[in-house]
């Protein structure tokens, strides 16, 4: 299903956004869209996507798809694929294509368990795919699919940002919380296959891990404290 859709900033689909979070379905915006959300919130620049990929069951779509007008599309029932319709829509006379998704590749959890409900404002609530499974999937895309055309290694550069910022971010709310977000980075790009992406795009793992941010609190909060002096020095020197 090649795709006719224009390249779009987070600020430029947001709007759109708000439809998707009024729909009343269960959906997780992911792919390229998350990164530019991302990016958008914690100020590292537009990033650009061409469509936007959406987690979600299909009755969504098809609900999407009635709202919006447009012309929605199915794979054959035998199609090995992980998209469960491509919806066919104008926005701003722009032509975009969403892509509803029934799972992502490289990432095998609930989608509310690897999502964060975020707030695009005026009481519209969306859930996006968390920064670390984003990275998860960007490297699986690295690894597996033809790059021809897409950005996935330009999008985990911002991801790896990304993640300090969203751990700093939730050291104030739920430090125990924030620790897990870098115990699941870690056991993701220790994996074989990941290791080697991260090492030909010469990224480094631990620059997502806000090191002096932790240190900053270790005084005041006894499990970072822990964290730095039982996990750290094992974690950062194992890959």
């Amino acid at each position: 299903m090649p795709s006719g859709s224009s390249s779009w900033t987070w600020n430029e689909i947001a709007p759109f956004a708000r439809i998707l979070a009024d729909l009343g379905a269960p959906s997780v915006v992911c792919g390229g869209q998350a990164v530019a959300f991302w990016a958008a919130r914690f100020g590292l620049g537009a990033i650009v996507s061409r469509d936007l990929d959406v987690l979600g069951e299909r009755d969504g779509a098809d609900r999407l798809a009635a709202t919006l007008g447009g012309t929605i599309q199915y794979p054959h029932r035998y199609e090995m694929t992980v998209l469960a319709a491509v919806i066919r829509t104008t926005w701003r006379g722009r032509p975009l294509d969403i892509e509803w998704l029934h799972s992502v590749p490289g990432i095998e959890a609930d989608p509310e368990a690897i999502s964060v409900l975020a707030d695009l404002g005026e009481g519209h609530l969306l859930r996006v795919l968390h920064p670390v499974p984003l990275a998860a999937a960007k490297l699986h895309a690295i690894r597996f699919f033809d790059q021809r055309g897409r950005n996935d290694a330009a999008h985990l550069k911002v991801v790896v940002q990304v993640i300090g910022y969203r751990v700093t971010e939730e050291l104030d709310l739920n430090p125990a919380l924030a620790l897990g977000f870098i115990h699941r980075w870690y056991r993701a790009a220790r994996l074989h296959g990941n290791r080697r992406v991260l090492a030909e795009l010469a990224i480094d793992w631990r620059h997502a891990v806000p090191v002096e941010e932790l240190h900053r609190r270790a005084s005041r909060d006894p499990r970072v404290a822990r964290f730095l002096s039982e996990h750290w020095p094992r974690l950062s020197a194992e890959i």
